[in-house]
């Protein structure tokens, strides 16, 4: 078995809808900032490729990003 995204996965998992919540939350913000402070003084760029992972995996849509 392959799996592809979250809602593959074959377990009722409580909680994986805070965790998709959690990761809406990341893409948002990777969307609207070319720089995030990491909270420890080292400042990340280009977080492209890991948006469209998580939009992937968590099967996150347009309009979740509203």
């Amino acid at each position: 078995m392959k799996l592809k995204t979250l809602k593959d996965i074959p377990l009722n998992l409580t909680g994986h809808e805070d965790v998709r919540k959690e990761a809406i939350k990341w893409v948002k913000e990777w969307e609207k900032n070319d720089e995030i402070d990491d909270g420890l003084g080292n400042t990340e760029y280009s977080f492209e490729t890991a948006s469209l992972i998580f939009k992937h995996f968590f099967n996150i849509t347009e309009e979740d990003l509203k």
